[in-house]
This record gives C-alpha cells, sequence and structure tokens, in this order.
C-alpha cells in the first residue's frame, strides 16, 4: 500500500501536469492565431502557416523547458495535453476508434517534436557549458602564468 501511494504522490505526476498546462497554452495559442489570421485578416495562406508551425512551436517548447523538467514529465504532459486537445476537437463526427487513433498520432507526432526540441536543448546547454568550461580553464591558466612570471 505504502508503495501505491508514494507512486501516486510523486512529483512526476505535478511535473507532468505542469507541462501538459503549458503544452496546452502553446497549442491554444497557436490555433488562435491560426485562427484569427484566417477569419480576421482574410488570409488563408498565413492561417496555414501558423497552423503548420504547431511542430516547431512544440519543439521550442521542448527547447525552454528542457532544463526544467525530465523528459519523460514533458513527453507526457504534451501527450496527455496533445491527445485531450485533439480528442475534443474531433468531437462525435467519427466514431469512437477513429477519434482515439486520430488523437493518439497526433499526440504521437507532438511528443515526437517535443522530443527534438528537448534533444536539441540538451545539447545546445551541454556544447555552451563546455565552451564556458573549456574559456574558464583558458583564463585560470593565464592567470597562473601571469603570476608566475611576475615572480
Amino acid at each position: 500500500m505504502l508503495r501505491v501511494r508514494r507512486f501516486l504522490t510523486a512529483r512526476v505526476w505535478l511535473e507532468s501536469a505542469q507541462a501538459a498546462l503549458l503544452c496546452t497554452i502553446v497549442l491554444v495559442l497557436n490555433v488562435l492565431a491560426g485562427l484569427i489570421a484566417f477569419q480576421f485578416v482574410y488570409n488563408f495562406w498565413l492561417g496555414v502557416f501558423f497552423l503548420a508551425l504547431m511542430p516547431t512551436w512544440l519543439a521550442c517548447f521542448g527547447i525552454c523547458f528542457a532544463l526544467r523538467w525530465r523528459w519523460h514529465e514533458i513527453s507526457l504532459g504534451a501527450f496527455t495535453a496533445l491527445f485531450w486537445a485533439m480528442y475534443l476537437y474531433v468531437g462525435d463526427v467519427e466514431s469512437f476508434r477513429y477519434r482515439t487513433v486520430s488523437s493518439a498520432m497526433f499526440a504521437t507526432g507532438g511528443v515526437l517534436a517535443v522530443s527534438a526540441g528537448y534533444a536539441t536543448g540538451r545539447l545546445g546547454h551541454s556544447i555552451l557549458r563546455g565552451l564556458q568550461n573549456a574559456f574558464n580553464a583558458r583564463a585560470a591558466k593565464l592567470e597562473m602564468k601571469k603570476k608566475t612570471e611576475s615572480l
């Protein structure tokens, strides 16, 4: 019983819920920008442009929060948010199986975009960290050299 309670109250669920909330905000803002471009500006291609940028925005989401959360937390949150958004969007148009499969495929594509962004963010951070360490080591070496030459 203790293990089940510990599993259900784990921090991963809170972090995943936060990631799902932020992913939902990114998704809604992107869709709203596309709908505003289509409805108010009367430009079909601008609306398509905003809606086609969904994977790019999700990759940016992964890049921004790569250092804040772990991969499985971001992926679980993004999958949950994208699955339910697509499931509710499709509505009662088709059968239950069609809605579930199309929602799962959409969410999986979103998770792949978020994962690509996460990997890019972690790689970029590690490269910058390595360069910073190299510059700090070089500066320390030059400082030691100046101290030994002054003696």
